[in-house]
C-alpha cells in the first residue's frame, strides 16, 4: 500500500463555493450582493411583483426568473444554493447551505469566509490570505468520471465503500489539502494486518508519500503514520507516527492531508473512533516530493464507507 497526495487540474463544473446565501440583511450582504426585502440576493435580484404580470406561452405561464436565478427547477424560497444550480440539493453537514455553495461543505458551521475566496476558514489552511480554492467536493451522489473505481458497485446510497480495494481520484496538484471522512467497519480478526490509506500518484516520479492508519496484530507496528517509499531502494522510511493499541479503530474517521511538492512537506491530522493524531515531516532524506497527478485511496482487511472526500489547492 502506498501513501497520499493532493489536488489540482482545471475541473469545471457544479462545485462552485461562495458565501452563504439569503442572510438576514439592513443594507450590506457579503461579496456584493443585494439587500432586498431584508435578505442578501445575487446582485442583479428585484423582489417579485405582488401579481404576476407573465404572458402566457403556448398557453403556459412562462416563469419568473426572479424566483428562480440559477435555473434549477427549484424556487429560491426552497433553494439551499439559490445562486448555483444544484438540482440534487445535496448538504452534507446539514447546516442548510447546499454542498454547491458552501464554503466548508463537511463542517457545520464553517461558513465563514476571512479572506473572501470561495473557501470557509474552518478548511482554509490561511484563513487571512487569499491563496487557495476548492478543486472539487466530492459527496458520491452519483458515479463520477472523476475516479477509476475498483469494480461496479461501489459508489451507492451517497457513499463510496473499499473493502480490500483501491480507488482512484483522477486530479493533482503542487501544493493541496484532502479531507477525507467516514466509518471504517469489519476490521478483520483474522487477519494478520489491517489499513486505511491515502497516497499520491505520480506521471513525473516514482518516489511515493502516504497517510495509512496501520496495525499488525502481532505488533509492535501499530500506528497512524506518514511514510515514503523508495523505488530504487525498495525501502519504505517511517517519517513521522502517532501509535495506538490495536485493532484498527472501529467507527467514524476523518482525516485532513496536506502536501505540498513547493515546500517539500506532508502532514495529517484526524480521528479515528476515539483515537486521535497530528503528524508531520518533511521529504525523507533524497527523495523529493513530486507533484501528484492523481489521489488513491484504500482500505485492507477492513471496510471504509467514505462520505466524502473534498480537495483544497493552494496557490504557490
Amino acid at each position: 500500500m502506498r501513501g497520499w497526495c493532493v489536488l489540482a487540474i482545471a475541473l469545471a463544473g457544479c462545485f462552485q463555493p461562495s458565501p452563504p446565501r439569503g442572510l438576514a440583511c439592513e443594507t450590506e450582504c457579503p461579496n456584493g450582493e443585494t439587500c432586498v426585502d431584508g435578505l442578501c440576493h445575487p446582485e442583479g435580484y428585484t423582489a417579485p411583483d405582488a401579481d404576476p404580470v407573465d404572458a402566457p406561452v403556448d398557453g403556459v405561464l412562462a416563469p419568473d426568473a426572479n424566483l428562480d436565478p440559477d435555473n434549477d427547477g427549484i424556487l429560491t424560497p426552497d433553494d439551499n444554493c439559490p445562486s448555483v444550480t444544484n438540482q440534487n440539493q445535496h448538504d452534507e453537514d446539514g447546516d442548510k447551505f447546499g454542498d454547491a455553495c458552501d464554503p466548508c461543505p463537511m463542517l457545520f458551521g464553517g461558513d465563514e469566509d476571512t479572506d473572501s475566496d470561495g473557501v470557509g476558514d474552518a478548511c482554509d489552511p490561511q484563513p487571512a490570505v487569499a491563496k487557495q480554492h476548492w478543486v472539487v467536493f466530492e459527496p458520491f451522489t452519483s458515479a463520477s468520471t472523476m475516479w477509476n473505481y475498483p469494480t461496479t458497485g461501489v459508489v451507492a446510497n451517497d457513499v463510496m465503500t473499499l473493502t480490500g480495494q483501491t480507488a482512484q481520484l483522477k486530479i493533482g496538484a503542487k501544493s493541496a489539502r484532502i479531507f477525507v471522512g467516514g466509518t471504517i467497519t469489519n476490521v478483520s480478526s483474522s487477519a494478520t494486518s489491517h489499513q486505511f490509506g491515502i497516497w499520491p500518484d505520480s506521471t513525473t516520479s516514482t518516489n511515493q508519500y502516504y497517510f495509512e492508519a496501520f496495525d499488525k496484530t502481532e505488533g509492535p507496528e501499530n500506528g497512524f503514520r506518514l511514510m515514503a517509499f523508495d523505488s530504487v531502494a525498495s525501502n519504505y522510511i517511517k517519517l513521522d507516527e502517532v501509535l495506538y493499541v490495536p485493532p484498527l479503530p472501529n467507527g467514524a474517521f476523518a482525516v485532513q492531508y496536506d502536501y505540498s511538492s513547493v515546500q517539500q512537506n506532508v502532514s495529517a491530522t484526524g480521528k479515528f473512533g476515539s483515537q486521535t493524531f497530528t503528524i508531520s515531516s518533511g521529504a525523507a532524506m533524497d527523495l523529493a516530493i513530486p507533484e501528484a497527478t492523481s489521489i488513491s485511496f484504500g482500505a485492507y482487511s477492513a471496510k471504509a464507507t467514505i462520505q466524502y472526500v473534498a480537495v483544497l489547492e493552494s496557490v504557490p
